[in-house]
């Protein structure tokens, strides 16, 4: 019998309020290699140039998401293909997962906060939305990053977006909506927090001194899914073989933007 590593109050939680923790899924020494792998993908961006310093935002220019960091080391794709990752998603999707991809992020102090916005504008995963896979890798509060989560936005689909959202990450960003609040999570090292593919969440900015909020997020779909943006086609099931998607090309800007109201 497979090992279920979400219980059926967090699945609870995470169908109706569009997200739940799961404290302390990963050990210590899990999150120590997965900063490892982290760093070492970083250090080589810097050794090829990939990532370099911005007179504009010199801090904050040397410290970028880490993109699909799974695909060039095998320390980490070995973690996206947990049991523990895929079997969750599983769980969440109600189907077999597959993985989209997975944003290493360094929250360094003085970072500003990532507007609220929804994961599937950029993802594009039709029919349905997946879910992200948030691993804390440090502990992470609104002091130093933490994130906001607006409950049961899940429900509401694809809002539409104001422009601009963030200069650095996302061109989109979403008022809260409507009868609607942000609250805070607080995650200690080794917790997860999971959340649906609509539902409105952003970060508070970093407002420590030294302390970074290192954090791996990891992007699942449904094995039923029918299409994707171009940039997320190549997808992986939990055995690590590749499985490829149409491109989803009735994106929904059309729909979002070209109407004649405007947030």
């Amino acid at each position: 019998m497979t090992k279920q590593w979400i219980s059926p109050e967090q699945l609870l939680q995470y169908k109706q309020q569009g997200y739940a923790v799961i404290p302390g899924m990963f050990a210590e020494h899990e999150v120590a290699r997965l900063k490892q792998g982290l760093r070492e993908v970083w250090t080589e961006g810097i050794r090829r140039r990939t990532i370099f310093q911005s007179m504009l935002f010199p801090v904050e220019s040397l410290f970028p998401p880490l993109r699909n960091v799974h695909q060039g080391h095998k320390d980490l794709l070995k973690w996206a293909l947990d049991s523990r990752t895929f079997g969750t998603a599983s769980e969440l999707l109600g189907e077999g997962a597959l993985l989209v991809g997975s944003t290493g992020f360094y929250k360094c102090p003085g970072a500003k906060q990532l507007p609220l916005h929804q994961d599937n504008y950029d993802i594009g995963a039709d029919p349905s939305a997946g879910c992200a896979f948030w691993i804390s890798l440090d502990g992470a509060d609104p002091g130093n990053g933490g994130l906001k989560m607006v409950p049961r936005s899940h429900r509401l689909g694809l809002l539409k977006p104001r422009m601009p959202g963030s200069r650095s990450t996302y061109g989109q960003s979403v008022p809260v909506p409507e009868h609607h609040e942000a609250v805070d999570v607080v995650t200690a090292p080794g917790d997860v927090v999971v959340f649906h593919g609509f539902t409105v969440h952003g970060s508070h900015a970093n407002r420590t001194r030294y302390d970074f909020r290192n954090s791996l997020v990891l992007h699942f779909v449904g094995e039923s899914v029918k299409s994707l943006f171009v940039q997320n086609r190549e997808l992986l099931n939990s055995a690590g073989d590749k499985i490829f998607r149409p491109v989803n090309k009735s994106h929904s800007v059309k729909r979002l933007f070209l109407t004649s109201d405007s947030n």
